[in-house]
């Protein structure tokens, strides 16, 4: 593979960083409104690859925990009772 084939690549995952799941829903609208329009016929088979790059891009975004927004309190541990 030619070098700056990796770097392009690179580039192109830089600009989608984050707009992956509008992307794939962007793609999804205009491939089932085609299909409505009979512009040209419906495959599950693609319908199947949508939905699967949805949910992945979904979970992508589900990778990075948010960072708290305040330092954890302790939970007081209850005192038994005195006999």
């Amino acid at each position: 593979m030619r070098p700056g084939v990796l770097t392009t690549m690179q580039e192109i995952l830089k600009l989608v960083d984050g707009r992956k799941t509008y992307l794939v829903a962007t793609v999804a609208v205009i491939y089932l409104f085609g299909a409505d329009q009979h512009w040209w016929t419906e495959s599950t088979r693609v319908t199947e690859i949508l939905m699967f790059g949805g949910l992945a891009a979904l979970r992508a975004g589900m990778k990075k925990p948010a960072e708290p927004t305040s330092p954890a309190t302790p939970t007081p541990t209850p005192t038994p009772p005195n006999p």
